[in-house]
């Protein structure tokens, strides 16, 4: 009986040894254990919601600990869906996401150390940092043909104090891949020795969320591959207008359309509102183009005589993000289409026209796999809102000197203002309310210059 003491002191110091576990003073003490998992390593996928076929991309990983511990060992783990929607488990021609190993994974610029690895015929892909309680690497599951890629971040402990980081992740989508057909990235987060600096595996497990090691439980973003995609784009300051036609405002459309993609019968259609009048097309390109339709140049049209309309015979998307453009002027009328007023007479309140455009074409995929179809731009048409305004003031600020705004620098202040076509204004007052921090420099009188009004 006299030997209990020890033997019970014995197993007391082995546990310590191994499994980081209570000492005899601390029981003794009261002190309790920390909660299983106190560090929790979460992420956070940001990835566009759309990319063009065969072109790479960026995204990014937000690794944060979101527990009460510190965490030992931080890693993400990435899964990229490699086969697509073609690949068939990798028993055939792959056409999804893969790694862009030559660019890898960077933070503030530098390369991390990562591990790629793919998912082999059982579907299974061997863990180059987790192991389990035994001392051998945990096996994560996936589909045959897929990507894990482990990223190694660069710090021994993340604290729950500190600031959460973004890591940029290089990808490719394959020339392959079906229009239209989201693709999903997943992503996890870890701490491959758990709540000590040790690598003590027996006891102080590795830590992961989720703790899934199939991968497609894993927290996931979906990338849509597109054929192309329109922008329109207002040169107007600050998308605003007197209305008349001595203030014509340009409109320019543009579609990028994915790198070697050819689309055959391309076709972009311009809404005008009904109280915008057409002017003039100003350009288009490329070269080739037939004009479908254009509305009057008379006055604001209703549909279908508000479209402008350009064709393309065939176009292929190259490096750049302008494949295709038409650029083209109109100005806000007095009376819109219906001849009801665009803005009140009395009070000149502003108003707005809304303009949208949309463009399709015929595609016929490289993949010989997938149908030729008719493609569209994605969802809504694009659009742009210019405000439509009686007496619109604009204003902008110059350092004195040049270089950058900074105390005992100089700021010149413009405020430019247009008065409508169809109205007139007596005893106009300028007002410009200048904010804390500033002061008024009397050594400058103000200036004002009147282009108009028989000036």
């Amino acid at each position: 009986m006299l030997l209990k003491p020890v033997h019970v002191l014995l197993l007391v110091f082995l546990l310590s040894l191994f499994g980081g576990q209570r000492t005899l003073a601390e029981d003794e003490a009261g002190v309790l254990p920390r909660p299983l998992f106190a560090a929790t390593p979460s992420v956070l996928l940001n990835v566009p919601t759309s990319v063009p076929i065969g072109e790479s991309f960026t995204f990014t990983i937000t690794f944060d600990n979101t527990g009460g511990d510190t965490g030992y060992g931080p890693f993400i783990d990435i899964y990229f869906p490699v086969n697509g929607a073609d690949g068939a488990g990798g028993t055939d021609t792959p056409d999804g996401i893969d790694f862009d190993s030559a660019q890898g994974v960077t933070y503030l610029g530098q390369k991390l150390t990562v591990h790629e690895l793919t998912f082999n015929s059982s579907g299974k892909a061997t863990h180059p940092l987790a192991r389990d309680t035994s001392g051998n690497y945990i096996q994560v599951t996936g589909t045959p043909g897929d990507k894990l890629v482990v990223v190694e971040l660069p710090f021994g402990s993340f604290v729950p104090a500190q600031p959460a980081i973004s890591v940029t992740v290089h990808a490719t989508l394959s020339n392959l891949a079906d229009a239209a057909t989201p693709l999903t990235l997943r992503a996890r987060g870890g701490f491959r020795f758990g709540l000590t600096p040790i690598d003590d595996w027996c006891c102080d497990p590795v830590i992961l969320n989720p703790g899934s090691n199939t991968a497609s439980s894993w927290p996931g973003s979906g990338v849509t591959p597109t054929v192309f995609t329109l922008s329109k784009t207002l040169n107007a300051p600050e998308s605003e207008t007197a209305t008349g036609p001595n203030y014509p405002r340009t409109f320019t459309v543009t579609a990028d359309i994915a790198d070697g993609q050819k689309l055959d019968n391309f076709v972009i259609t311009d809404d005008l509102p009904n109280n915008l009048v057409f002017v003039s097309l100003v350009s288009a390109s490329p070269a080739g183009y037939t004009v479908v339709s254009s509305p009057p140049t008379s006055g604001p049209q209703n549909p279908p005589d508000n479209q402008l309309k350009l064709q393309w015979t065939s176009v292929t998307g190259g490096s750049g993000s302008s494949d295709v453009t038409l650029t083209y002027q109109v100005y806000v009328s007095r009376l819109d289409a219906n001849g009801s007023a665009v803005l009140n007479a009395t009070t000149g309140a502003s108003n707005t026209s809304q303009n949208s455009a949309s463009a399709q074409g015929d595609w016929t995929p490289t993949d010989t796999r997938d149908p030729a179809t008719t493609v569209t731009h994605g969802g809504t048409p694009v659009g742009v809102t210019l405000a439509d305004k009686s007496l619109p003031v604009q204003k902008s600020v110059a350092v004195v000197g040049g270089g950058d705004p900074k105390p005992g620098a100089t700021l010149e202040y413009t405020l430019e203002v247009q008065v409508s076509d169809f109205f007139a204004f007596d005893s106009v007052t300028l007002t410009d309310v200048i904010s804390d921090g500033q002061h008024f420099d009397s050594s400058f009188p103000p200036t004002i210059t009147v282009n108009g009004n028989g000036y």
